[in-house]
């Protein structure tokens, strides 16, 4: 008879520990690599969105290359008050509208010289998703009949909201971050025309590489 084949528990944990090994470099690898086509994409689909008010409110967004802008925000005839940013982006078959703040903590003011009128309070602002869904009824004739819903593209956590309106069809993604003490709001409003919207691989893109604040 033949006798079994026994491998020492020593030597079987030691080849499992090397195939664990194997398989968590493997899937760096892969991730690497997956990482790299997304940034190859990325550069050949996306640009920067430039300006410094984008600066300012602490974003990082990538627009498709078909747009152009940022412009003077068009969802409405005049741009809504209580806003950091408003922006437009435009193309005959797609636009981006940009609403966005940034909440910071209120810095120590300097000393006053004699018989000099304090600084005037900032307006009050409400809740930004408030305030930016009445921005949307102003530009469609009505609040939107649903509540947005959350998604997430990559690391980034949005709630997004789908509305028929003007003949048009619109995408809205809500994102909010609270870093520290500064909170980043911004509603991305995307504008299709009468029969578009089939493909939104390039905005899913764009989505996740968007940032506020630090990442």
């Amino acid at each position: 008879m033949r006798r079994a084949l026994t491998i020492p528990p020593v030597l079987a944990l030691l080849l499992a520990a090397i195939g664990g090994c194997s398989s968590g470099f493997n899937e760096r690898v892969e991730a690497a690599v997956k990482d790299k086509e997304e940034q190859a994409a990325r550069d050949e689909f996306l640009k920067p969105a430039e300006g410094g008010k984008f600066t300012q409110v602490g974003m990082t967004l990538r627009v498709p290359k078909t747009l152009s802008g940022p412009k003077t925000f068009a969802l409405t005839a005049q741009s809504p008050p209580g806003f950091d940013l408003d922006s437009s982006f435009d193309s005959p078959a797609l636009s981006l509208h940009v609403l966005a703040r940034r909440k910071a903590p209120k810095a120590a003011e300097a000393p006053k010289k004699d018989g000099e009128p304090p600084a005037a309070e900032p307006a009050p602002r409400g809740a930004f998703l408030a305030d930016a869904t009445s921005v949307l009824a102003a530009a469609f004739g009505s609040p939107p009949a649903e509540s947005p819903k959350p998604v997430t593209f990559g690391r980034n956590a949005f709630k997004q909201l789908d509305v028929q309106a003007n003949n048009k069809t619109y995408r809205v993604d809500f994102f909010e971050r609270h870093d520290g003490a500064n909170e980043f709001d911004a509603a991305l409003i995307w504008e299709f025309p009468a029969g578009g919207k089939s493909d939104t691989s390039t905005i899913d893109m764009a989505l996740k590489s968007f940032a506020m604040g630090s990442r």
